[in-house]
Formats: structure tokens, sequence, C-alpha cells
């Protein structure tokens, strides 16, 4: 046995019938002992002699009260011993004050001063027969599957159900059911291994990219999002997506889709497949993909004017990632020793290029003057509650962080845009105006939204005024 094994396993303080007080007690004397009461208890009439060391209790043996009794796993058997004068007077042996004012151990109930002296010799040890009837309480996962068989149930794992749902949708001839099933899917390749699993099986091949030219709006719908959650930061489900000509099919649906909802979740897609991946972006370009994404800049409608200010979004991100990956290879900052690799990439795809080319530095500041030109529907209220409540707000810092993103590449065509200015203008003095309000009305530990919109609003307009500002293209 080890040495844990070895230590004092269970130690504990027998006190069981202490009628006398043992706070004037001199430690070296035994407490009064009611021997005839205690050898009737026993079965041999055999008394225990405490001493102050540590002695095995014989079996049959009776322990006077008062005693620290303890057992030995090791041995199974049990060790007593006077107490020590600390542990006779202190509160921690269970010693208590009496009204009298001499300290006395509580009178325990007889079955438990039964069940202590008839602990077995034999020690906590397990037997064959313990461990088969616990055995028994418990059943294998095997037997668990079984069971839920027979109750109509099942345990699946998230590959299981997946590839049931596969089978069932290429056999599936009802478009609801369809859609139930893209939704199920999904839900499963929200998981980032799951994802890898859904590619790797055909999931992209043989259901997602037939089903965005299925003739149901809502199965194109399901299937574009099933896309955009299984590529979202998975870099191996975009490889395989985009080897599968993905961006060029999410492009189709952008711009030609005539369902609102399917064009928006083909959006959302595309971005997932584009994003931190130069690789997929270089062929946006060659692709003309721009143009495809410039030609909903043509119309008014509101689903229109949401689907820009999400190009505009996804424009700027992009722009980012390259500044991002620049200022990483400059830096030295090169966690995974191929900052410059992703740097010369995101040169070569020459996504700035094109955006300047194909005129998206004067496409994109037409939505601030959109912005600029509605506001009547809250700046004349004194009511900040009420100004909050406009959806224009998030348009305007969305598209005023792509303007800030873009002001490199089109500082020319910013700076020389009066149009431009004047939004910036008006738009800096009305969030001024909220700032205040927000400022008069606000409480301890709000965020300054309204202020820090202005202060977005400025930055940009300092950086078009710049006396040094230079044209980088």
């Amino acid at each position: 046995m080890g040495t844990i094994s070895r230590v004092w396993v269970v130690s504990f303080l027998v006190l069981l019938k202490i009628g006398t007080s043992v706070s004037g007690e001199d430690e070296d004397e035994l407490p009064e002992i009611n021997t005839q009461e205690i050898r009737s208890e026993s079965e041999d009439g055999e008394i225990f002699k405490p001493t102050k060391e540590w002695q095995t209790v014989k079996k049959g043996q009776a322990i006077p009260p008062g005693l620290h009794v303890r057992m030995n796993l090791e041995k199974g058997t049990r060790e007593a011993k006077l107490l020590d004068k600390e542990e006779a007077t202190s509160r921690d042996t269970a010693v208590i004050a009496t009204e009298g004012g001499e300290k006395t151990a509580p009178q325990l109930p007889r079955e438990v001063q039964e069940a202590i002296l008839n602990i077995s010799d034999s020690g906590n040890t397990t037997t064959d027969d313990d461990v088969a009837s616990a055995m028994r309480q418990f059943r294998t996962y095997k037997e668990l599957k079984k069971d839920l068989k027979d109750l109509r149930l099942e345990l699946k794992t998230d590959m299981e159900l997946m590839e049931g749902l596969l089978s069932r949708f290429k056999v599936s001839l009802d478009d609801g059911e369809r859609v139930a099933i893209l939704s199920d899917l999904e839900y499963l390749v929200h998981q980032f291994d799951n994802a890898r699993e859904f590619s790797r099986v055909g999931g992209l091949l043989e259901v997602v990219f037939p089903s965005l030219n299925a003739s149901s709006a809502g199965v194109r719908a399901e299937a574009a999002l099933v896309l955009g959650s299984a590529a979202q930061g998975n870099p191996r489900v975009q490889v395989a997506a985009l080897e599968a000509g993905g961006v060029g099919a999410l492009l189709r649906l952008v711009g030609l889709d005539p369902d609102p909802a399917v064009r928006s979740r083909a959006l959302y897609a595309l971005s997932c497949v584009l994003r931190r991946f130069p690789a997929a972006q270089a062929r946006l370009v060659a692709g003309g993909g721009l143009a495809t994404l410039a030609a909903l800049f043509g119309s008014e409608r509101q689903d229109h004017l949401r689907l820009q200010v999400k190009v505009a979004t996804l424009l700027r991100d992009l722009v980012a990632e390259r500044e991002d990956a620049e200022r990483q290879a400059a830096e030295g900052r090169d966690p995974d020793h191929d900052a410059a690799e992703r740097a010369r990439q995101y040169r070569a795809a020459g996504l700035e290029e094109r955006l300047v080319q194909t005129g998206w530095c004067e496409r994109i500041p037409r939505l601030l003057q959109v912005q600029s030109g509605s506001r009547g529907r809250t700046e004349r209220r004194d009511d900040l509650s009420a100004a909050v409540a406009g959806w224009e707000h998030d348009v305007v810092e969305k598209v005023a962080s792509a303007v800030h993103a873009l002001s490199g590449p089109c500082r020319r065509q910013f700076r020389d845009d009066p149009a431009l200015r004047g939004a910036l203008a008006e738009l800096r003095g009305r969030y001024d105006q909220l700032a205040a309000l927000e400022r008069a009305e606000g409480r301890p530990g709000d965020q300054p939204y309204f202020a820090g919109l202005a202060a977005l609003l400025a930055d940009v307009r300092a950086g078009l005024q710049a006396p040094d500002a230079r044209d980088e293209l």
C-alpha cells in the first residue's frame, strides 16, 4: 500500500458519556469511568485501558467515553488514547460550555455509540461483490442506446446527424422539408470541426451549391446561410468554397436574385468567404465582382440601401485587413512567420486600385449625403431617446468608417468632392448637438455614443483638410 494509504485516514473524537468536568482535571489522571455500565456493553466484559499514547483496541473491548479514537484503514483496526489537555479544552473538539461554567461533552445517542463500537475490523475495503453491485446500478453506452431505441429515441453524434440530414436532403422533393433540413445543417456547421467535416463529406458540392440554383427562394436563402456559417473564420471551408466557384455563384445571387432575403444572405456568405482570404479577394477583383456590387448603388430602394451599407462595411474591412498585414510586416509582428507573404498577397489582389478605377471613391460618400439630407426626422427633436431610435445613426457610423478607411486610396476624390465636405460638416454639427444632449441626460458609466460618432466625423474631415495631404495613387 502506498504512502497515502499509510496515513491515518479517519480520525475522530468519541465523546460519549462525560458526566464530570474536564476543565480542572489533571492531564495525567484518567476521568472517572463507570466500569460496570461499560462492561455490560462489551462482548466479553473487557474494558480498554487508555493512556496518553495510541493503543490498538482489541475486538470486543468496550471503549470508555471521552477518548480520542481513530481508524487505521491499512490494518483495519481501531486505536484510542486519552485526550490531550488542549483537546479537552478546545471548542474544536466539541467540548461546550454549560450554564454552570463547566465544559462537558454532549451525550451521543445510544445507536451512535453502538455503531462506533461495531465498526468492522476488516477496514473499508471494496469487494468484488461491491463492484458487481455498482455495475448493476449503471448501464453502458450501448445499453443506453438499446433502451432509447426501444423508446424510439436514439443518441447520435453531430457527424451522424449531418450524414442523416444530407441523405434525407438528397432524396427530398419537398421545398419545405429541404428548408428545414438546411436550417438544421446551418445550426450544426456553426461548430468549427463540424463545418470542416461537412465540407469533407461533400456537403458544399452535393447540397449547398446545387441549392443556390434552386427554384425556391427559401431554399436559395437557406443554402447561402449554410455556406456563410460554415465558411466564417474557417480557412479550410473558405478554400473549398473558392475552389468550387463560390465567389462567382454568390455574386450572381447578390446582383441578380429577385428576392431581397436571398441577396442579403448571399452577401453575408460572400463576406465570410472573402474575409482574411486574399486569394478569394483576388478572384473577386479579377472576376468583375466590384462592378457587380456597384450595380446595387443604382437604386434608392430601402432593401438596396441596406445592402449598400453592408457592401460599404465589407470593403472597409477588406481595406483594413490589407493595412493590418502591411503594418505587421513592417513592425515585425509576425506570430505565424508569414506576415510578409500575407502582405504580398493582399497587394497582388489589387483591391484598392480597382476600387479607385471602378468609381467607389465617388459611390460610397453618397450614402453620407443621403443621411445628411434626411436629418429632419430627428434633428429638430430635443429628446435624446427619440434621436437614438432613428436607425440611420448606425448607417452614418458604418459609412463614415468606410470613408475613413478609404481616405488613403481615395484621398484626391474625397478632397475634390464638395458634396462630401458639405455632408461631413452638416453631420458633424448634428452629432455635436446630440452629444451635448447625451452629456446633459447621460448617467455615470454610459457610453458616449454620439460623442464618439462626432469625433469620427471630425477625424474624417481633418484628414481631408490636412495641408500636407498627398495622393497615394
